[in-house]
C-alpha cells in the first residue's frame, strides 16, 4: 500500500481555515467585510477575552434567506463572483466564499439573519467544526448577527500560539479602526467584555472619522490635504506634519479601493515623500485612499487579502510619493482639529492641547566618503540588527560575552587624541601606534546610557528630573489603554505619569539622563513595546529592550555638533565603560592601522 492518501474532509477544512483565520482579529476582519458587502450602515462588534472566547458582529444589512444562510458556511459558496473573469473586476471585499466556512470550521459558530426586504421570520444556524448541528426559524431584526465562540477549540496547536487577551484585543482594535476609517458614513460600535469601548458615529466626510480614530488636535499648519488625479489613479486623504510622526507604521493607513492593506512598497513611498524631515525609525501619521480600476490590481494574492499586486507597481509608487510630497509643500486652507472619540476606557475630562516645540534642524549634505577604498577594509564587525529591530537583544544583551569584548587591538583608547568631528556624526581620533579611530557618537552615547539605565534600575535609583510645567501626552485609545494598564511600572523607570482626560496623561517627572524634547516619541515607543510584551512578567524579562529604547533618546545624536570638551568627555566614558557595541549590536568604533592606510595610498 502506498504512503499517499487523501485527507479527511475535516482535516482539509481545518488546514484551509488556518490560511484565512490566523487569530481573532482575522475573524473580525472577515465578518466586518461581510457586513459592509451587505450594505450595512450600522455595525456592532462585541468581543470577550480578546476575541478568544467570543466575537459577535451584528449589522443591519440586507440579510439572507434560509437557503443562502445554509450555503454561506459552505466553502467556496459566494454571491460575489460567478466566473474566473470576475476575479479581475472585483468591487466587493469578499469573493472567495471562505470567510464563514473557515470560521465555522474552527469554532462554535452561529448565524442569525433575516432579509431586510422580507416579512418572514429569520433563520438561525448553529455549526461546530464546520458541521451544522442546529437550524430553524428564529425571530430577529433585519440584518445578520454572526457569533464565533471558543476559537480554535478543535485546533489546540493553533490555540496555544495565540497571545494574551490584551495583545489579541489590540489587534482587534486595529482592524476595527481600519474599517471605520474607510467608511465614515457608517456607524461602528465596539464592546469589550460587555462594556462599550469605542463608538464612531456617522460622519459626513473622512475628516471627522480621522478625528474619531486618532483623537488628537492637529493645528491648521500641521495637516495637509492630498488630492491628486491621474489617468488611471486617484489619491485622496490627509497627511500630518512630521512633528506628529509615530513609532509604529500602523498610523500610516493605506487603502486601495476601500480595502485596508499592508504594503511595504506603498508605505515606503508614503514615508519617503517626507525625505529627511522624517526622523529615522519614525512613520508618518496620515490616511491615504488610492482608487483605481479593479482590473489594474490583483486582490487575490494573499489568503487574508492583506496584500495586493499592481499591474504597474512603479507607477503607483511614484504617484503616491509625488502626491504626498506635493501636499506637504502647500499650506492647508482650513483648520482641522482632532477630537476625542466618544467612548474610552479612561475617565472623561476636558482634553488638554499639547504644544509641540518647533525644532529647526540644519540640513547637512552628506558625502559618501566611506565608499573610498580606504574604508572598504573588512573590519571585524558583529551582526547588525535591522533598523529599529530589537530582536537580537534577547540573545545579545543578557550578559552576552560578545558585548564585553576588549577594544580592538588591545586598549586602543588608552592614549588617544581627538582630532575633530566628521559629518557631525563621527569623532575622529589618533591613537597610539599610529592608528586612526572613528567613533560613532550616537552609538557610543546610546550604549553608555543603556549601561547607566540598567545600573540605576537594578539599584532602584533611576535619577529623576521634575518638570516645572508638566507636559501632556495624548495617545490613541489603544495606546492609552496599554499605558494605563502598565502605569505602575513607570515610577521605577524614572517617570512620574498620571492619567488626565480621555486619552491624555500628564508627565510630571522623567529620568534625568533623557532630554525633555524626546519624551513624546520615547513614551510612544515604550507603549508600543508594552503592547508587544502583553503582561508585566514579560516586561520584566525584556527590560534590556526598554533600556535600549530609552538610551536611544538621550542627548547626543547623529547630526549634533560637539565641542572639543564634549568629545573628550565622550571618549572618557567609552574608556571607563570599556564598550565596543551599542545595544542594537552596531559597532561603536572602527580602528584603521597605519600600514593599511599607507597601502591604500601605495606608499608601501
Amino acid at each position: 500500500m502506498g504512503n499517499i492518501r487523501v485527507l479527511e474532509r475535516s482535516v482539509i477544512e481545518r488546514i484551509a481555515a488556518g490560511e484565512v483565520i490566523e487569530r481573532p482579529a482575522s475573524v473580525l476582519k472577515e465578518l466586518i467585510e461581510n457586513a459592509l458587502d451587505a450594505a450595512a450602515d450600522v455595525i456592532t462588534v462585541e468581543v470577550s477575552e480578546g476575541g478568544k472566547k467570543c466575537i459577535r458582529v451584528t449589522d443591519n444589512g440586507c440579510g439572507m434567506d434560509a437557503e443562502d444562510a445554509k450555503l454561506s458556511i459552505i466553502r467556496h459558496a459566494t454571491s460575489k463572483i460567478k466566473s474566473d473573469n470576475d476575479l479581475w473586476s472585483i468591487a466587493s471585499f469578499g469573493f472567495r466564499g471562505e470567510a464563514l466556512a473557515a470560521a465555522s470550521a474552527v469554532s462554535k459558530f452561529s448565524i442569525e439573519t433575516k432579509l431586510a426586504s422580507g416579512k418572514s421570520d429569520g433563520i438561525k444556524i448553529v455549526a461546530m467544526g464546520g458541521e451544522i448541528v442546529e437550524q430553524g426559524h428564529f425571530g430577529c431584526p433585519a440584518g445578520t448577527s454572526v457569533v464565533v465562540e471558543d476559537l480554535f477549540y478543535n485546533v489546540p496547536a493553533r490555540l496555544k500560539f495565540l497571545k494574551s487577551d490584551h495583545i489579541e484585543f489590540n489587534h482587534i482594535v486595529e482592524v476595527f479602526q481600519q474599517a471605520a476609517l474607510s467608511h465614515p458614513s457608517k456607524r461602528f460600535e465596539l464592546l469589550r467584555d460587555g462594556k462599550q469601548y469605542m463608538v464612531f458615529p456617522v460622519r459626513p466626510d473622512p475628516k471627522g472619522r480621522i478625528a474619531d480614530v486618532f483623537g488628537q488636535k492637529i493645528k491648521e499648519e500641521a495637516l495637509f490635504t492630498v488630492e491628486e488625479h491621474a489617468d488611471d489613479y486617484s489619491l485622496q486623504g490627509f497627511v500630518a506634519h512630521e512633528d506628529y510622526s509615530k513609532a509604529q507604521a500602523k498610523y500610516a493607513s493605506l487603502f486601495v479601493n476601500g480595502r485596508a492593506i499592508k504594503d511595504k512598497s506603498l508605505l515606503h513611498a508614503f514615508s519617503s515623500a517626507y525625505g529627511e524631515r522624517l526622523a529615522h525609525g519614525r512613520y508618518p501619521l496620515g490616511v491615504l485612499f488610492l482608487e483605481l480600476d479593479p482590473s489594474l490590481v490583483d486582490v487575490n494574492v494573499h489568503p487574508q487579502k492583506r496584500e495586493v499586486r499592481f499591474s504597474e507597481p512603479s507607477l503607483v509608487y511614484d504617484f503616491i510619493k509625488s502626491s504626498v510630497r506635493k501636499a506637504l509643500s502647500f499650506k492647508p486652507q482650513e483648520e482641522f482639529q482632532f477630537s476625542a472619540a466618544h467612548v474610552s476606557p479612561l475617565n472623561t475630562r476636558d482634553e488638554t492641547e499639547r504644544s509641540y516645540e518647533k525644532k529647526t534642524v540644519a540640513h547637512v549634505e552628506k558625502r559618501n566618503v566611506f565608499s573610498s577604498p580606504i574604508f572598504s577594509q573588512k573590519e571585524k564587525v558583529y551582526p547588525l540588527a535591522e533598523a529599529n529591530s530589537f530582536e537580537p537583544l534577547q540573545q545579545q544583551m543578557h550578559h552576552d560575552a560578545s558585548l564585553e569584548l576588549p577594544l580592538p587591538g588591545g586598549n586602543v583608547l588608552s592614549d588617544v587624541d581627538v582630532l575633530g568631528q566628521f559629518d557631525r556624526t563621527y569623532v575622529i581620533c589618533e591613537a597610539s601606534g599610529s592608528r586612526l579611530v572613528l567613533i560613532d557618537q550616537h552609538a557610543a552615547h546610546e550604549r553608555i546610557g543603556f549601561d547607566l539605565f540598567k545600573q540605576q534600575y537594578e539599584a532602584s535609583r533611576i535619577e529623576q528630573q521634575q518638570l516645572l510645567l508638566p507636559e501632556t501626552l495624548e495617545l490613541g485609545l489603544e495606546e492609552a489603554s496599554t499605558l494605563l494598564e502598565h502605569l505602575h511600572l513607570f515610577p521605577r523607570l524614572g517617570f512620574e505619569i498620571e492619567p488626565f482626560g480621555e486619552r491624555s496623561f500628564v508627565i510630571k517627572a522623567y529620568p534625568s539622563l533623557l532630554k525633555v524634547s524626546s519624551l513624546p516619541s520615547l513614551l510612544e515607543q515604550i507603549v508600543h513595546d508594552l503592547s508587544q510584551f502583553g503582561q508585566s512578567a514579560a516586561l520584566e524579562q525584556s527590560l534590556d529592550r526598554l533600556f535600549a529604547t530609552m538610551a536611544c533618546h538621550r542627548q547626543i545624536r547623529g547630526g549634533d555638533q560637539l565641542s572639543s570638551l564634549e568629545m573628550q568627555d565622550l571618549l572618557r566614558q567609552i574608556k571607563e565603560g570599556n564598550v565596543t557595541h551599542c545595544p542594537h549590536g552596531r559597532p561603536i568604533l572602527i580602528v584603521f592601522e597605519k600600514n593599511e592606510i599607507e597601502r591604500r595610498f601605495k606608499r608601501v
